[in-house]
């Protein structure tokens, strides 16, 4: 399941919601969620913020990173309330 979609169920949100907190329109919204469009930086953090999640970055050698399984994307809150423990990850 795409990421923007799966933190806008996590949070209860439709995507006229999402997109009104994170400042965009539901038809940017529904092309993040098919694939159509990417979000920049900026709006990755907007939109996360309005799920109530927020985003942690961690740079690590990619050896390690692919050694533990850090590659990929997460939108896990449980995660982000570890401490280390990332909300979102690249692929």
């Amino acid at each position: 399941m795409n990421l923007v979609r799966q933190l806008r169920l996590k949070a209860g949100l439709t995507q006229a919601l999402l997109a009104r907190a994170a400042g965009t329109s539901p038809q940017t919204i529904s092309a993040y969620e098919v694939g159509r469009k990417s979000p920049n930086l900026a709006t990755v953090l907007r939109l996360a913020d309005a799920a109530g999640l927020r985003m942690v970055v961690r740079f690590v050698p990619a050896e390690d990173a692919e050694r533990r399984g850090d590659l990929g994307w997460t939108a896990d809150p449980a995660r982000a309330s570890t401490p280390g423990g990332p909300t979102t990850r690249p692929r």
